[in-house]
């Protein structure tokens, strides 16, 4: 079935190629960061207000163009992991949710335009982030909280996924699209997306995209059980196949101060869960034949239908107003073998108001610039069955902020609030919880010149805590788990306080930030030595902690000449969260990480060679393993055929020496290494 599949996508491409071939491409591709290191590139999550990378103090990454297009994997998580600071939640390539800053859950926003992505990925690190990423054309990443618009839960990150689903602008030259086919070896992986803008009349303009990934059970080195002696699959990770598709389609009314548009968006999943069950006995001393030997499957499926607009040039205080809003009803149901275990429900929508104000002249000495705005977002989560280790819930959180600029000479200051009223209630225990976060941030940038920036930030953020944290109590069969929750936790404060330098001389590129996290009443899930119903209870705590850590990417131009360049990029990333009363780590949290590489363009050629990796972690939290480093020898190799035409072919190589890696901010590193050796083959055309 496989088969067919890569052949029908390879016929698609094949198809679109003489359309992208016979067309001029109508502009140059997108521009795209490495890592942490270009202070000019334009950021839009990070303000109403766009700004340039050198002027937001926290760490930013922006994917886009070729080097979003080689990235794209079957999950969120495997897009970006090797970036610098980030990690992910590996539960498997399917279920793996990104880490900022060994933060991850609620504390890290994944976005789909400005707008939660309405899943229940929060819940569970098994669940699959139901953001897709083949249609994306942009994805930027900001550490740390280093924005109030997303919400005191963006503490830890924003990821922001954009797309042209609702187009904000007409097609250059009237249509415009791509199609891409992948072929990846690891796991017998066969994927293939397109898209397609075009332009209807005098102001509207139509989206359609699509896409399918399909793999088997990826392959490691070795044994996926840690404990090889007890029982472990030799040479691959068993029920990790996947099959995910899904689609939208978009239309747009555009005029010159504006655009309103709608969207409608379907995402499918099927995928298996790692986790390997103990066999039960029957009486009579027979081992019981179920879920164990057919494995946990997860069966997804999310509706979303978003609205956007934008009005420009309005006059009078206010110069603009733009407003997002994303509504998803979400499903997923865990199989045991043929039978149905647990059924999820997540029925959410998040809404928010922007306005920009025109500048405001103080004492003749520069302008304050900025915006403020109001969401608004409520979520009706319900889980039934044997593991429904959470009772249903309501979550309602009103918000309103304000972010202002202000720049004098080579000075920029920037500082905004936001105030969040949540309500979670237990519809079934009948308890309700109210709280009031207030959350405000301040930072100052230095530009001594165009290329050279140093910078401060200061903030204080309140978070309440969320359903699962307070509510939870019950087996949760897809993790081996039984995770119990606390309905008397209260809200988390985070102290950040960070650094920064951004700096081009000459050929060399430096960027560098450093960082401090003081919470009051931290909240994570807490590994104890009790067992319920034969599983291992994880409960939710609070305790004080700190967070510390820096990150470091850099580019150097080694050659350039006529049509041969050479540049050589490194980056490191360290962090540490511990208690601090007793400075005891706390657990999943990554060890020191590396990377470099050496990129080479000639002619119609671009070839990298370069490795990334993780030391090993041996200062652990009680109850928690200790872990191996690991170094990925990674390579790749991009032809451009055509001057004139958008056609690409990628072959990519990555952990070439087949090395074998436990991820330790896995919940399940003990059974799910990381992926071995896999080499891609991907055919791009666009027009």
């Amino acid at each position: 079935m496989k088969m067919y599949h890569l052949l029908a996508s390879t016929a698609l491409v094949l198809t679109a190629m003489p359309v992208a071939m016979g067309v001029t491409q109508h502009a140059e591709a997108a521009a795209a960061s490495v890592g942490p290191t270009v202070p000019d590139e334009i950021i839009v999550t990070a303000s109403p207000m766009p700004r340039l990378k050198r002027d937001v103090i926290s760490g930013t990454t922006v994917l886009a163009g070729d080097d979003l297009r080689e990235a794209v994997r079957s999950s969120i998580g495997e897009t970006l992991r090797g970036q610098i600071g980030i990690t992910t939640t590996f539960f498997g390539p399917t279920a793996s949710r990104p880490i900022i800053r060994g933060q991850g859950g609620d504390r890290v926003r994944i976005l789909q335009n400005g707008v939660d992505t309405v899943d229940a990925s929060v819940t569970s690190v098994d669940h699959q982030t139901a953001a897709s990423t083949a249609a994306a054309e942009r994805i930027e990443i900001l550490r740390g909280p280093n924005t109030l618009l997303y919400g005191a839960s963006a503490v830890g990150g924003v990821i922001n996924v954009l797309d042209n689903r609702i187009p904000q602008a007409r097609v250059v030259d009237g249509a415009e699209g791509r199609a891409g086919v992948t072929y990846g070896s690891n796991a017998d992986e066969a994927a293939v997306d397109g898209l397609l803008n075009v332009n209807v009349g005098e102001k509207l303009t139509l989206h359609a995209d699509g896409f399918y990934v399909n793999t088997d059970d990826y392959e490691i080195k070795g044994f996926a059980n840690a404990d090889a002696e007890v029982e472990g699959f030799d040479g691959f990770v068993n029920n990790t196949d996947t099959e995910t598709y899904g689609g939208a389609l978009g239309a747009s009314v555009v005029w010159e101060d504006g655009y309103f548009g709608l969207s409608t968006a379907y995402f499918d999943s099927n995928y298996g869960s790692p986790v390997v069950e103990e066999e039960e006995e029957e009486e009579g001393g027979d081992a019981e034949v179920g879920a164990e030997e057919e494995g946990i499957r997860i069966d997804l499926e999310r509706i979303r239908f978003d609205a956007a607009g934008e009005i420009r040039n309005i006059g009078g205080f206010v110069t603009s107003a733009k407003f997002r809003f994303g509504y998803g009803n979400y499903d997923h149901t865990e199989l045991e073998g043929s039978e149905i275990g647990t059924t999820f429900k997540n029925d959410a929508w998040d809404g928010r108001v922007e306005f920009v104000h025109v500048p405001v002249d103080i004492l003749n000495a520069g302008n304050l610039t900025g915006a403020f705005g109001v969401q608004v977002k409520n979520r009706k989560f319900e889980a039934v069955g044997a593991e429904a280790f959470v009772p249903p819930t309501e979550t309602d959180t009103w918000s309103v902020f304000v972010v202002e600029d202000y720049e004098a000479g080579p000075w920029l200051f920037s500082g905004g609030a936001r105030v969040d009223w949540t309500e979670a209630d237990s519809t079934t225990t009948n308890v309700s919880r109210n709280f009031t976060g207030v959350s405000a941030s301040a930072s100052a940038r230095y530009l001594f010149d165009e290329k050279i920036s140093a910078g401060v930030e200061v903030s204080r953020n309140e978070r309440a805590p969320n359903a699962e944290e307070l509510f939870s109590n019950g087996p949760h069969l897809a993790t081996g788990q039984f995770e119990i929750g606390d309905s008397n936790l209260g809200e988390e404060t985070a102290w950040h306080a960070e650094a920064s330098l951004s700096a081009e001389i000459q050929t060399v590129t430096l960027a560098a930030n450093i960082f401090s996290t003081w919470y009051d009443s931290y909240i994570f899930e807490n590994e104890t030595t009790d067992i319920e119903d034969g599983l291992p209870v994880f409960q939710f705590v609070q305790r004080d902690a700190r967070v510390k850590g820096i990150e470091l990417g850099t580019e150097v131009e080694l050659f350039q000449k006529a049509d041969l360049s050479v540049v050589l990029d490194a980056g490191v990333d360290y962090v540490r969260l511990e208690e601090t009363d007793t400075q005891t780590a706390l657990p999943r949290i990554p060890a020191f990480g590396y990377q470099a590489g050496l990129t080479a363009q000639w002619q119609r050629f671009e070839t990298r060679v370069g490795i990334e990796g993780r030391n090993s972690k041996s200062d652990v939290a009680p109850l928690e393993t200790a872990t191996e480093g690991y170094t990925f020898v990674n390579a790749s190799v991009a032809y451009t055929p055509f001057t004139d035409r958008d056609v690409r072919l990628v072959v990519q190589g990555r952990n070439l020496g087949n090395s074998f890696a436990r991820p330790h901010t896995s919940f399940i590193k003990n059974i799910t290494p990381l992926p071995g050796r896999d080499v891609r083959v991907s055919l791009i055309a666009g027009f």
